[in-house]
């Protein structure tokens, strides 16, 4: 049983040739004759007719709309990616930003980058604050709270007439006042160097004790997971030539749960180094001998690297 009839897809809704060529095919004329016959139809097309004029121009329309969407949320995102992780260089004057959650940022940046990506919501900054009144996030990368654990910033910064603009954009978003911070670089850090450093006046000051906290809730969050990667790789040492003495790496998914044993084994078989003459790195940290411990109570967590060297005696 076939659903439908022959012009199904050929022809327009005006009774003209479609203009998408991937929904025809060409037919013999005996066949034809056999699905006239059959379907009792009196139209046809040949591979000479021209498609439907008012078909295309609807559809050039409607392309040309999608394609000049598309572009604005390009431009957007070109205009609004700046935060803490990408700030000009050539910012040696006093420059003003608003903070905002890194989580709306990635939403938002989200939707700009995929058409289907529904919009962010109002923009919550809420959640920067914390119950004393203070801020309970830091945007300087260089916190030391962030660096004692390795973590990025909770929050993003846009520059303020981009904020303005996304004010007209969403309407009124609910805030608890515009969190505005002002950026000036660091007067140790060269304008051409690779990290660049600021110097930040925040709107109020930051609670040092909810960031600990939070953070640490970040940190336990992510020491919980299952079946995601570890990569192993061994010590890079150079040769005089430059190059790595071995380059080979290996991604083992586990979980929280998995011992220092098990990874021990793994060296093993990729590299053939007995357990007893690995030493494993972690940051930069060498991990226990005990192998039984698991890589939760090392402090370990998922989509990062542990090396390991061969050591004699």
């Amino acid at each position: 049983n076939v659903n439908g009839t022959p012009l199904d897809g050929v022809a327009c809704r005006h009774n003209r040739l479609a203009i998408h060529k991937d929904q025809r095919r060409l037919v013999p004329e005996d066949v034809w004759v056999h699905f006239q016959k059959t379907y009792g139809i009196s139209t046809y097309f040949s591979h000479s007719d021209e498609i439907c004029l008012k078909c295309k121009r609807d559809y050039d329309g409607e392309r040309h709309k999608v394609n000049r969407k598309r572009q604005m949320r390009l431009s957007e995102k070109q205009r609004h990616k700046d935060n803490v992780y990408f700030i000009p260089r050539n910012k040696s004057t006093k420059t003003t930003f608003i903070m905002v959650g890194s989580g709306w940022l990635y939403r938002w940046r989200r939707y700009v980058d995929h058409p289907g990506a529904s919009e962010p919501g109002m923009m919550d900054t809420d959640s920067l604050w914390c119950e004393h009144g203070a801020l309970a996030h830091s945007p300087d990368p260089f916190h030391p709270i962030y660096k004692e654990l390795r973590f990025s910033p909770d929050v993003g910064l846009i520059p303020e007439q981009d904020y303005l603009a996304l004010m007209r954009q969403h309407g009124a978003l609910k805030h608890k006042g515009v969190l505005k911070v002002t950026l000036k670089r660091h007067p140790d850090c060269h304008r051409f160097s690779t990290k660049q450093r600021y110097e930040y006046t925040l709107p109020a000051p930051i609670c040092e004790g909810c960031m600990q906290i939070r953070q640490n809730q970040r940190h336990e969050r992510l020491l919980n997971f299952e079946n995601e990667p570890i990569y192993i790789s061994r010590v890079k040492d150079y040769l005089a030539s430059g190059m790595y003495y071995d380059a080979r790496e290996v991604k083992y998914q586990c979980s929280n749960y998995c011992t220092i044993g098990e990874l021990r084994l793994v060296i093993l078989q990729y590299w053939g180094i007995s357990p007893y003459s690995q030493q494993l790195h972690y940051r930069d940290s060498i991990l226990p001998n005990d192998g039984d411990l698991t890589l939760r109570q090392c402090g370990i967590i998922a989509n990062t690297r542990i090396e390991f060297q061969e050591v004699v005696g």
